[in-house]
């Protein structure tokens, strides 16, 4: 399967509320939801809560519109990737 890019119709700080970035009075997760590393021009953002299959509430949302906006008018950004931890195994039936 090829992979597609698109291009985003309004500039990237404008995708994401700055409303629902206030966090709402939310306390902060115990550890990070997101770990960002960037080498080379690409930028990687993995999403770290496997315990939850890694499900964007909230908080990740926030966590990685953080990582997204992180430095992105840097001219040696060149692609971001977003990848996330594996999630726990589980059995079937119980």
């Amino acid at each position: 399967m090829a992979a597609r890019l698109c291009r985003l119709r309004r500039p990237l700080t404008a995708a994401f509320s700055s409303a629902a970035a206030a966090g709402a009075g939310q306390a902060p997760p115990a550890e990070p939801l997101t770990e960002r590393r960037q080498a080379g021009g690409v930028r990687t953002i993995v999403l770290k809560n496997p315990r939850r299959r890694n499900a964007l509430s909230l908080p990740m949302l926030q966590s990685l519109r953080r990582d997204l906006l992180h430095d992105v008018k840097s001219r040696e950004l060149r692609v971001i990737v977003i990848a996330g931890t594996a999630a726990p195994a589980g059995r079937a039936g119980g």
